[in-house]
């Protein structure tokens, strides 16, 4: 059973005409055509239908102000409501490409619910997603020059924000499933999720991504995912997390190089690990189209025709044109829709699966944690994907970063969960209270870990490293504690301290730290490491693998500052000086281990 059933309302043609031509001059206008007179409960029942379409799409844009389940429920009613009376006018069909799932995909029930018009939860929970991911791709690809410096970007933002998880050992499991919108908001997640998180923000630049399998034994593997533009497909290694490299310095491979020159894959070699794929396994791939269930149907095509200005994003696809624009390249075959999202949303909807069970473990953290009010981790995260990052100041114009006028920005909401819960030394209590106690310290460990994580990122997306390094290090600090909850992955806080150092152009020490890396992100830290070191004429042998320091031991020195603006809530290096003479925690009372 797929798990998304529906009920089809009928609606007559009559009633589905009078609509039609009462939206058409109410909302759109339809030039020089008569305006007819409406009764006073007409004009009534369109202005609140308007107002239902503008309540769902402005909470779509105002998700920091409230909880993750708090307003989709709210949002996907009014969107019932609206779209009792404005019938779709998009002349909607069936992607034909829904031909090439398997068969046991193609369903009555997905084939309803495609051209259904009442919204489910399941849309509200696409919706957030979609809006999410719109507001990542916009202001991570606002200085792109052209298609393919704004996948870069891109598939930066994805590989650097998405944390590898390691994939099944047993190559007959399916393995940890996730949705789009879990991996951006987690921070991790497989390959398979990287090359998803980046083909859909990449669709909302109106870039078109493909999925190129190839045959691993009896199987097929995905390899890359690839940038249609210009007649060429350009290859990105979710696995390896680079760009393929191209035949020159800082270029981007295509599919038609690979094929054709060997020595370009080789350049992904390590020290003893050749990379797994050669010219021969690329002659020819299989290409396979993102295509999920919501865009494909016809209700999100009705709601994007209707999103203007700000609020515009891409609800709809058509994969059939994405593979006209495929069929006919080299070292290709017929392109076909790819099923994992199909797959991915029935293995999820099941109650019992353990990757249901696990992402509900995972999003207690951003639960209230203070009857009332929204958790500041889930605030800042939806202000950071917006880059919202600092607070408008009372009578100043707005900067880049800042949030809308009256809401908080990423890092002072960042700083607050921080110090949400602190732990109380000498304390004596019942056991039974102990355990309760213990686990909400545990659950504020993780929060606090998060917030600083995320605190350094920003501080990377605005180029100021010495702090960003400092926040790396607060978290390693955190999850090292040996109250650390057993259950609750670690960051690998090497890796992004090697980003760091490298942007701040401390090469020889990023090296140490990405041979610090362990797990399943070590291919991509070691890959960074050996090119570092070619460029300094070093062998790699000549390095030792970083060891864990202390805030105070960072790379970095504090640069001397000056206080922040009166008013300012971005006062993060005179939160970072507070930390540091707190203890070695990371967090200002020294008292949380």
């Amino acid at each position: 059973m797929m798990p998304f059933p529906r009920k089809q309302e009928p609606q007559s043609f009559s009633v589905w005409l009078l609509i039609s031509l009462t939206v058409c001059m109410a909302i759109v206008g339809c030039g020089q055509q008569p305006v007819i007179p409406l009764r006073a409960n007409q004009r009534d029942t369109d202005v609140h239908n308007r107002d239902y379409f503008v309540y769902a799409v402005e909470n779509l844009d105002q998700l920091s102000e409230f909880g993750p389940n708090e307003i989709l429920a709210k949002i996907v009613s009014r969107l019932n409501q609206w779209a009792k009376t404005d019938a779709p006018k998009s002349n909607w069909q069936l992607d034909p490409l829904i031909a090439t799932l398997p068969e046991s995909m193609q369903s009555d029930v997905l084939l309803d619910d495609l051209s259904a018009s009442e919204y489910s939860p399941y849309d509200g929970a696409f919706l957030r997603e979609a809006v999410l991911m719109r507001n990542i791709s916009r202001h991570v690809s606002k200085d792109a020059d052209n298609d393919l410096e704004t996948a870069q970007k891109l598939f930066d933002w994805t590989v650097a924000n998405i944390a590898l998880d390691p994939e099944p050992t047993d190559k007959n499991k399916i393995g940890t499933v996730q949705m789009p919108w879990q991996s951006i908001l987690f921070g991790h997640g497989r390959a398979i999720d990287r090359a998803w998180v980046f083909s859909l923000l990449a669709r909302q630049q109106h870039l078109d991504v493909v999925m190129l399998y190839v045959p691993v034994g009896k199987k097929m593997r995905l390899w890359s995912a690839g940038l249609v533009t210009d007649g060429q497909i350009y290859l990105f290694d979710p696995m390896y997390g680079v760009p393929i490299p191209g035949p020159t310095p800082g270029s981007v491979a295509t599919l038609e190089q690979v094929a054709t020159d060997a020595s370009l894959l080789h350049q992904l070699d390590r020290d003893g690990s050749p990379y797994p794929f050669t010219a021969d396994d690329v002659t020819e791939v299989d290409v396979y189209i993102e295509g999920s269930r919501q865009y494909l149907s016809e209700r999100m095509k009705h709601i994007q025709s209707r999103l203007t200005g700000d609020h515009r994003l891409v609800l709809t696809e058509q994969p059939s044109i994405i593979a006209d624009k495929v069929a006919g390249l080299p070292h290709t075959s017929r392109p076909r829709l790819w099923p994992w999202p199909f797959a991915a949303e029935i293995f999820f909807a099941d109650p019992s699966s353990p990757s249901r069970a696990a992402a509900g473990q995972e999003m207690k953290k951003f639960g209230k944690f203070v009857t009332g009010l929204v958790n500041p981790l889930w605030a800042g995260r939806m202000q950071q994907f917006s880059g919202n990052y600092t607070t408008q100041l009372a009578g100043t114009p707005r900067r880049s970063h800042d949030a809308p006028i009256g809401e908080k920005g990423a890092k002072p909401l960042f700083l607050k969960s921080r110090t949400l819960v602190q732990r109380a030394s000498g304390e004596t209590l019942p056991e039974n209270v102990r355990q309760q106690i213990e686990a909400v310290y545990e659950q504020a460990d993780v929060i606090r870990r998060d917030g600083s994580f995320w605190l350094g990122m920003i501080a990377m997306d605005e180029n100021n490293y010495d702090l960003a390094d400092f926040y790396f290090v607060a978290a390693g600090k955190l999850q090292a504690s040996p109250q650390w909850p057993e259950d609750v992955a670690k960051l690998d806080t090497h890796l992004a301290r090697g980003r760091a150092l490298q942007a701040a152009g401390k090469n020889d020490v990023a090296v140490e730290h990405y041979l610090a890396v362990t797990g399943p992100a070590a291919t991509e830290a070691h890959l960074r490491a050996t090119r570092l070191a070619q460029e300094a004429g070093k062998p790699l042998s000549s390095y030792q693998p970083a060891k864990d320091q202390t805030p105070e031991e960072s790379s970095f020195k504090k640069p001397p500052g000056t206080a922040p603006a009166a008013g300012s809530d971005t006062q993060e290096k005179t939160q970072a000086a507070t930390t540091k003479k707190a203890g070695p925690s990371g967090d200002s009372d020294g008292k949380n281990k």
